[in-house]
C-alpha cells in the first residue's frame, strides 16, 4: 500500500534507477507500454492485464516479446491515447490492476461444466431459480411435463401431469411459483402457473404461439409475464400479461419481411425485453424493446454470424450482454454453441463452455450459474424395397450407421452408390458408399457443415450446400466449385432433368423461395413467389414440386412458369425433407400416422393414398432424410436411433 501511494502521488512519475521505491516489474510494464506503437497500446484493462501477464512470464530477463493476444483491437483517437499515456505515466492504472481483485480475476480457475440431469429421453427448457439452487425443466418421460430439482441432490419433483405438452417454465422472482406453457388444443396454448413445490395449477390466458418457439419469461418485479402470441393470422408478436389483473398489452409486432417475434427475456433491471425476430428468412437477429413500448433496437451481431439460427438466449446479470445459442445450420441445434453478445455494440465472443449442440441457456439472477441443454443425436440410414401393385414395402434393413448423425441419403442414378451427409469425421461432410453401405469414402473436407447432397442425372456430379451456399463437386475428384455467393441462406439443391439447372431454397428476397442457378455457373433466377424451399422436378421434367419451409403440404408449378397448386396436405411443418417424386406419384413420410409413422404413396392421378410401410421410429425433423430410387423399387430414409438431451450447468460462470 505504501508503494502504491508513492506511485500514485508522484509527479513526475518515479521511474528510473534512482528511485528504488518502484518495483522493477512495474517500471518495465510502464516503459514497455510507452514504447509500443499507438495501434498496439492497450485499449482496455483487459489488454493491460495481458501485458502484465507477459511481463510476469518473462521474469527479469530484459524486454519480453509481445505477441498479439486479441484478434481485433480498436484504435484509440489521439486524445484518448494521450489520456491513456498520462495514466500510465503516473502509474495509477498499473497500481490498480495489480490490486488483488483484478490480478486474481485474470488468474481465476476455468469454468467447470457438470451434468444437472441424466434422464432417459429429452430434458429441455432449463430455468434456474433466482437463488440458483433449483432447476425447473420439461421432460418427456411419461409425457412432457414440468419438473423441479434441487441442484446436487434428490429425484426431480413432477409438478404437472396433464397429458398435454407442458414447456418453458419460468420462475417468479420470489421463487414461489413457476409459470409455463401448455398445448391446450391443436395450435392453441395456455399460460399457467403452479407452486414451485407442487400444488393446484391456475390458468391465466390462452393464445397461439409460433410453432417450435413457445416460451415465456417473468419480469423481475413479479408483475408481468412476457410471451409470443398472434398479432394476425400469420404474424406473432411479444405480449405482456399482468399476473394480477390478467390484462394483456402488445409490445411488439414484426415488420412485413418477418414472421414472428419470439423468446422474450426481461433484462435484469426489468426495463427492457430481449427477443429474437424470425421469418421465412433465417438471418439471426436479436432485439431489445423498452417495457413501456417503443421501437425495438437491434443488437448488433457483427460479422461473426453470417447465417444460421438462434436457439435461445438469456441476459447476463450485469445487463450489458446476452448469452445466446447460435448454430450455423438453419433448422437444427447440431453445432450450436454459446456466445456472449454485447447489448451496446461489439463482436460476439464464444462463452468457452458447452461445446457443440448447446442450446436454451439460462442464468441464475445471482449470476454464478449457467444452465443449458446439451443434445445427443445418432441417426442411421435404412432402405425399404418396393414391389407389387399396389406397391408394398419389404422388411427394412439398415445400410449406413455410425455413432454419429448420418442422413440425407440419395441413390446414384445407376443404383450402385449412395451419397449422404455424416458427422462421423467430427464435422458434417459429404460421403459416398456402395449400395450396401460398404467402402464409405469422404468426399469433402471443409471442416464445416456440408449437407443435402444430390446426384446429377448422369451420376458424375453431386450438388450440396455448405455455409449457406450451393456447391458442385466431381465424383471423380477435385475441389468443390461454389455456385452461389450471395449474402443469403442458399440450401437444399436438386437437379433439373436436363442437367442444366440446380434448384435450391433461398431467402435472398426475405422469405424462402425456390431459385435455380445454371449448373455451370451464372446468375440465379427466382422460380416461386409465394414461398418454397425443397424442390424436385417431375421425372418427365414438366413440373416442379416443392415443400415450403414454414407451411405444410406439397405444391407444384409448371417448369415453364404459372400459378402454383397445392397437391397434398403432407408433410407437416418441419418435414420438408421427407418426400420424393416418382412416376407413380408422391412418396411421403407421414409422421402422424397411427400406430407408427408410415411411408405412403399419393397417386397424383387418382389421389388415392397407399401405405407402403411403417417406420420403427420417428423421422428427423428439419433434415433431408428421404429419397426414392429412379426405378422406384427402393426408398432410403433416416430415423432416430439414439437421441436425447441432458441439462448441463456451468459453475462459477462469468
Amino acid at each position: 500500500a505504501e508503494t502504491m501511494t508513492a506511485i500514485l502521488n508522484a509527479d513526475p512519475p518515479p521511474l528510473g534507477e534512482a528511485n528504488s521505491r518502484v518495483p522493477a516489474p512495474f517500471e518495465r510494464v510502464v516503459r514497455h507500454c510507452l514504447e509500443k506503437r499507438p495501434e498496439d497500446r492497450f485499449q482496455s484493462t483487459r489488454d493491460l492485464v495481458f501485458d502484465l501477464e507477459a511481463v510476469a512470464q518473462a521474469g527479469t530477463a530484459g524486454a519480453p516479446s509481445w505477441p498479439p493476444r486479441r484478434a481485433r483491437r480498436v484504435r484509440l483517437a489521439p486524445v484518448a491515447g494521450a489520456v491513456v499515456l498520462g495514466l500510465l505515466a503516473v502509474g495509477g492504472v498499473v497500481g490498480f490492476l495489480f490490486s488483488h481483485r483484478i490480478w486474481k480475476t485474470s488468474r481465476t480457475a476455468p469454468m467447470s461444466v457438470v451434468p444437472l440431469t441424466s434422464l432417459s429421453g429429452l430434458e429441455r427448457d432449463p430455468a434456474l431459480s433466482p437463488d440458483g439452487n433449483y432447476l425447473a425443466f420439461s421432460w418427456d418421460g411419461g409425457g412432457q411435463d414440468i419438473y423441479v430439482q434441487l441442484i446436487g441432490a434428490g429425484t426431480p419433483l413432477r409438478l404437472t401431469t396433464d397429458p398435454a405438452v407442458d414447456q418453458s417454465p419460468a420462475w417468479s422472482p420470489d421463487g414461489r411459483y413457476i409459470a409455463f406453457i401448455r398445448s391446450v388444443t391443436e395450435g392453441e396454448q395456455g399460460v399457467f402457473i403452479v407452486p414451485a413445490l407442487g400444488g393446484p395449477e391456475r390458468k391465466l390466458q390462452t393464445g397461439r404461439c409460433p410453432p417450435f418457439r413457445c416460451s415465456l419469461d417473468w419480469s423481475p418485479d413479479g408483475k408481468l409475464l412476457a410471451f409470443s402470441d398472434q398479432t394476425s393470422a400469420d404474424r406473432f408478436g411479444i405480449f405482456l400479461l399482468s399476473v394480477e389483473t390478467l390484462e394483456r398489452r402488445r409490445l411488439t409486432g414484426p415488420p412485413e419481411e418477418h414472421q414472428a417475434d419470439v423468446r422474450p427475456a426481461f433484462s435484469p433491471d426489468g426495463r427492457g425485453v430481449a427477443f429474437a425476430r424470425v421469418g421465412t428468412g433465417t438471418k439471426p437477429s436479436l432485439y431489445v424493446v423498452p417495457v413501456e413500448g417503443g421501437e425495438p433496437r437491434r443488437v448488433s451481431l457483427g460479422d461473426v454470424w453470417s447465417g444460421g439460427q438462434l436457439f435461445g438466449h438469456t441476459w447476463a446479470p450485469d445487463g450489458r450482454s446476452i448469452v445466446a445459442s447460435w448454430a450455423p445450420w438453419v433448422w437444427v441445434t447440431n453445432g450450436a454453441s454459446l456466445w456472449k453478445v454485447p447489448t451496446t455494440g461489439g463482436v460476439p465472443e464464444p462463452v468457452g463452455v458447452g461445446g457443440e449442440n448447446a442450446s436454451q441457456p439460462s442464468i441464475s439472477r445471482r449470476g454464478d450459474r449457467l444452465a443449458f441443454v446439451e443434445t445427443h443425436i445418432d441417426t442411421d440410414i435404412w432402405e425399404i424395397g418396393i414391389s407389387g401393385s399396389p406397391p408394398r414395402g419389404h422388411p427394412p434393413r439398415k445400410v449406413i450407421a455410425s455413432s454419429r448423425r448420418d442422413d440425407a441419403p440419395q441413390l446414384s442414378p445407376d443404383g450402385t452408390k449412395i451419397t449422404f451427409e455424416s458427422e462421423r469425421s467430427g464435422s458434417c461432410e459429404i460421403w459416398m458408399c456402395d449400395r450396401d453401405g460398404a467402402n464409405a469414402l469422404q468426399l469433402t473436407r471443409l471442416g464445416t457443415h456440408a449437407g443435402t447432397p444430390r446426384w446429377s442425372p448422369e451420376g458424375r456430379r453431386i450438388a450440396f450446400d455448405s455455409d449457406d451456399d450451393i456447391y458442385v463437386l466431381e465424383v471423380a475428384g477435385g475441389p468443390p466449385r461454389r455456385l452461389t455467393s450471395e449474402a443469403s441462406t442458399d440450401v437444399v439443391p436438386s437437379w433439373s432433368s436436363d442437367r442444366r439447372w440446380i434448384y435450391f431454397g433461398s431467402n435472398r428476397t426475405g422469405g424462402f423461395q425456390v431459385w435455380k442457378v445454371p449448373a455451370d455457373g451464372g446468375p440465379a433466377i427466382q422460380v416461386t413467389r409465394n414461398g418454397g424451399f425443397a424442390a424436385f422436378e417431375s421425372p418427365d421434367g414438366s413440373r416442379l414440386y416443392y415443400a415450403k419451409y414454414d407451411a405444410p403440404g406439397i405444391w407444384t408449378v409448371p417448369v415453364s412458369g404459372g400459378e402454383e397448386q397445392r397437391v397434398h396436405d403432407l408433410p407437416p411443418i418441419g418435414y420438408w425433407g421427407h418426400w420424393g417424386i416418382g412416376r407413380q406419384g408422391l412418396y411421403l413420410v407421414n409422421p402422424e400416422a397411427k400406430p407408427r409413422p408410415a411411408i405412403e404413396l399419393f397417386n397424383l392421378a387418382t389421389r388415392r393414398v397407399t401405405r407402403i410401410a411403417e417406420m420403427e421410429r420417428q423421422p428427423i425433423q428439419w433434415q433431408g432424410g428421404f429419397s426414392v430410387s429412379r426405378d422406384e423399387r427402393s426408398i432410403l430414409y433416416c430415423q432416430w436411433e439414439q437421441s436425447g438431451s441432458d441439462i448441463m450447468m456451468v459453475e462459477g460462470f462469468r
